[in-house]
C-alpha cells in the first residue's frame, strides 16, 4: 500500500504522531534559582551603599550546591564585572550564596546569577541606585 501526501501534509502527520516534551516545564520543576537584593529600611539603594545580592539554587525543591556559581553585574555606565565563588561569592549554606559590591554610580544596575553543574541555571534582576539622601 502506498500513501501519497504533500510535504506539508507529511510534516503535519509526523508532528501529530511524535510525542512532545515540554523542556521548559521540566527544567523549571528541576531547578529554581532565586535572587534577592537587600535594601535599606526605606527600600532604597544609594550611591556609596554596598549591595548584597543573595541566590538560592534548588534541584527538585532541595537546596543544592552548583558546580560553579557567579554573579555578573552591569553598572549603568561602567563596564560589567563578575564575582565568582569562592573568591568573591560567599556560601551561606548548602545551595545559598551571597555577593556584595559597592554601588558607585546613580542609575539602573543589572545583575545575573549563573550556576553550572547539576543545579545549572540563571536568574536576572535590576535595581536602581539613587543619590545619597540629605
Amino acid at each position: 500500500m502506498q500513501i501519497r501526501a504533500s510535504a506539508s501534509e507529511l510534516a503535519r502527520i509526523v508532528a501529530a504522531a511524535a510525542p512532545t516534551l515540554d523542556v521548559r516545564a521540566a527544567h523549571e520543576t528541576a531547578l529554581n534559582i532565586s535572587a534577592r537584593l537587600e535594601q535599606d529600611q526605606e527600600g532604597f539603594v544609594e550611591v556609596g551603599d554596598v549591595a548584597r545580592i543573595t541566590a538560592e539554587c534548588r534541584v527538585d525543591g532541595t537546596l543544592t550546591d552548583p558546580a560553579g556559581i557567579k554573579l555578573v553585574v552591569k553598572p549603568p555606565t561602567e563596564p560589567r564585572f563578575e564575582l565568582e565563588y569562592p573568591a568573591d561569592v560567599t556560601k551561606i549554606a548548602d545551595g545559598r550564596f551571597e555577593a556584595t559590591f559597592p554601588c558607585t554610580e546613580v542609575g539602573r544596575w543589572r545583575y545575573q546569577w549563573v550556576a553550572t553543574g547539576a543545579a545549572a541555571g540563571a536568574e536576572s534582576g535590576v535595581f536602581n541606585v539613587d543619590h545619597e539622601a540629605l
